[in-house]
């Protein structure tokens, strides 16, 4: 007996668990929806001038364009490692997107900035450069750059990304290691401008086109089938030992 309604408690629970899971994701379809219609439309807002106001109380806008004005950091470049470059591997093999913080004007704010990609045999050149061939970097300039969100928490790193400036993914916590707590709260920045300007950083100019999948539909139709299946395999066990007793 006990084992009849562990059955039955058991397979009610999955399929309710299915069918929850095949709403779920039609949820998470209107979300991606109003996530990609919000891209959309930032692009089509030419840059603002970037607030104290917008970063004191967090009002910055998730790929909206900005206009930047203060002075670069190189002597506290790092770098962020990629398996490819860009969406759908534009260009295929692994290198490392150049980050380089943004000292606003009269702020102690600190932007952190995408400044472009460089492939793996390419970044001995980035690291071997010293600040006086970059000078351009170290006067004050104003850059047009979008605002990006970080990439969901990750808190540890290693010391070999330490050692060598390296990291392996946008994480905000991460890059607090190496520019402290004074960077904008929630979002790093990519520049929208040539990165040609910058020479003889070598970079590849950062991909502005923001591509988000939404295959929540076809997930949500999987889920709902399977739960279908299941009720069906479920209903025909308990209607036919029904007819079997009688």
């Amino acid at each position: 007996m006990t084992k009849k309604i562990f059955f039955h408690l058991f397979s009610i629970a999955l399929i309710l668990l299915l069918f929850g899971l095949s709403f779920w994701q039609i949820q998470r379809k209107d979300v991606k929806e109003a996530a990609i219609a919000e891209i959309e439309g930032q692009k089509k807002i030419s840059a603002v001038p970037l607030s104290r106001y917008d970063l004191r109380y967090d009002l910055i806008k998730n790929y909206k364009k900005y206009i930047l004005e203060g002075v670069f950091l190189p002597e506290r470049i790092f770098f962020v490692f990629t398996p490819s470059y860009g969406d759908n591997a534009i260009v295929r093999g692994a290198g490392y997107w150049v980050i380089i913080p943004f000292l606003l004007n009269n702020t102690d704010h600190i932007i952190p900035v995408n400044m472009g990609f460089v492939r793996i045999n390419e970044l001995p050149k980035i690291q071997a450069l010293e600040i006086s061939d970059i000078s351009l970097l170290s006067q004050k300039l104003s850059i047009q750059a979008m605002a990006r969100p970080y990439e969901k928490k990750r808190i540890w790193h290693t010391e070999a990304e330490i050692k060598n400036n390296i990291l392996y993914g946008f994480y905000r916590d991460n890059f607090i290691g190496f520019l402290g707590d004074n960077i904008a709260h929630g979002h790093y920045f990519q520049l929208t401008q040539s990165a040609e300007i910058f020479s003889p950083l070598l970079v590849r100019k950062a991909l502005t086109t923001i591509k988000l999948r939404n295959n929540h539909l076809s997930y949500a139709w999987t889920w709902f089938i399977l739960g279908i299946s299941i009720s069906v395999f479920y209903s025909y066990l308990v209607f036919s030992r029904k007819r079997y007793v009688v």
